[in-house]
């Protein structure tokens, strides 16, 4: 008997020992995705640009680039939040994965519009994120709209008034 509850009282130990260590990797874990999502940057123009300009197909290339690695920082972004969700950072790298997106569609991967419209709408949905940044995301839905329409040729007077009347 006094074996059997030594055992129990060991296996209980490694229990909520390996239990602490695997917390602790989470914390850890959730650290080293945040730093590394913190430190990913986009490659800086070349150095040779400062002095010979860069030609048009040699600019769209570098943009082209640039929306590529704005897209892999908007996934990293959306990986950490979902794998991380009640971590402090996670509400941080929500923000930051609509900001690559807006960068990646601004440099041309408009095939990312669709995710951008939806992350947005979903933070301004959450009524837990502050409201600045939900106005801000309003404005850039409207701006973004009134653009596209005057493109195709839309009155923009008219489209005006009847945003204005929505809010």
């Amino acid at each position: 008997m006094k074996s059997k509850k030594l055992f129990l009282t060991a296996v209980g130990a490694v229990f909520f020992f390996l239990a602490a260590n695997i917390r602790a990797a989470e914390t850890n874990s959730a650290a080293q995705a945040w730093q590394s999502l913190t430190n990913f940057s986009l490659s800086p123009p070349p150095m040779a640009w400062m002095t010979n300009p860069p030609t048009e197909t040699e600019l769209a290339t570098f943009d082209d680039h640039r929306a590529a690695e704005s897209v892999t920082l908007a996934e990293k972004a959306r990986s950490f939040y979902a794998q991380f969700p009640d971590d402090a950072n996670a509400a941080r790298a929500r923000v930051t994965e609509i900001q690559a997106l807006q960068m990646a569609v601004h440099l041309g991967a408009t095939n990312h519009l669709n995710d951008l419209l939806a992350r947005e709408q979903s933070l301004i949905a959450d009524t837990n994120a502050p409201t600045e940044l939900r106005y801000e995301l309003r404005l850039d839905l409207v701006g973004r709209d009134l653009k596209l329409e005057s493109a195709s040729g839309a009155d923009m007077n008219a489209l005006w008034k009847k945003r204005v009347a929505r809010w």
